[in-house]
């Protein structure tokens, strides 16, 4: 049985290497998700951002070697989604100023069960000092 020809074409090779940095790109999130028990690499994303750079560098090297449209076009929709993820990773995840809470000054006076069903009045309790609220949810 004859052996299948290897395609040797290098235009086809730098669509599909375009094509897998579109792959990388797009799921990135998914290695970051894969993470999330981590705390550094959840407050940094640093698994997706890997991901995301390999992409990027894989699109861009196939861009840099090809002349047809639709190479430099997807290259180029490679390197905006990566710019949309920056935005929106830094710019759009940032935590309110520290100031914004200073409009709350009063809280109502008010009576809950505690954890074990005694009732706690709000007066009460910050006769010891400094109080925290915690509001649990519970489940969902």
């Amino acid at each position: 049985m004859p052996d299948a020809p290897i395609d040797t074409d290098p235009v086809k090779r730098r669509l599909w290497l375009v094509l897998l940095g579109l792959g990388l790109i797009v799921l990135s999130p998914v290695g970051w998700a894969w993470t999330l028990d981590d705390a550094l690499l959840q407050r940094t994303g640093l698994v997706m951002w890997l991901v995301m750079g390999m992409g990027l560098a894989a699109s861009l090297v196939a861009a840099r070697g090809d002349s047809r449209a639709r190479t430099r076009v997807l290259a180029t929709a490679n390197l905006v989604l990566v710019s949309l993820a920056v935005v929106g990773f830094f710019g759009l995840t940032k935590l309110p100023a520290p100031d914004a809470f200073s409009e709350v000054r009063h809280i109502p006076e008010f009576e809950l069960p505690d954890h074990t069903g005694t009732m706690r009045s709000l007066a009460d309790l910050l006769r010891d000092g400094s109080l925290l609220l915690v509001f649990y949810r519970g489940h969902w």
